[in-house]
């Protein structure tokens, strides 16, 4: 099996054990009391907001938008791609041809592996984001 499903795979699977893990963890601030009954209401409001942002499709979108058009039309074609005849891409006069497998690896392959990381950085975030609401509530 080639490295970017293996790759692919990873991403998921860093995924689901995220949203698992989270899960448990949030769990252990109110069973260790760590969150103030007074601030369990901005407590809630922190966990619904994180939730939200995470199940965000426009945020989705957002990224594959990201991803296409930074990621693949900006850096891949202009900073990344080598001027040199590869196997995903032939110099010409005009620029360079894709070959059929760098159509899929530069159009399907880099943006999805993409699309994954920046999701994961996004989780990231938002677990950033949700610890820094639960410390400013206490």
């Amino acid at each position: 099996m080639s490295a970017f499903w293996w790759r692919c795979r990873c991403c998921w699977l860093r995924s689901w054990w995220y949203t698992s893990a989270s899960v448990l963890v949030v769990k252990q601030f109110l069973e260790r009391d760590l969150i103030p009954s007074s601030a369990s209401t901005r407590f809630e409001a922190a966990i619904a907001s994180a939730f939200r942002l995470r199940n965000s499709v426009l945020v989705e979108v957002l990224l594959i938008a990201f991803v296409y058009g930074v990621g693949v039309l900006l850096i891949w074609r202009h900073y990344t791609a080598l001027a040199t005849a590869t196997w995903y891409a032939v110099p010409t006069g005009e620029g360079s041809k894709l070959s059929l497998s760098g159509v899929w690896y530069g159009y399907v392959s880099l943006p999805l592996f993409q699309f994954l990381l920046m999701r994961w950085y996004l989780r990231i975030f938002i677990w950033a984001r949700f610890l820094w609401q639960c410390h400013a509530s206490t």
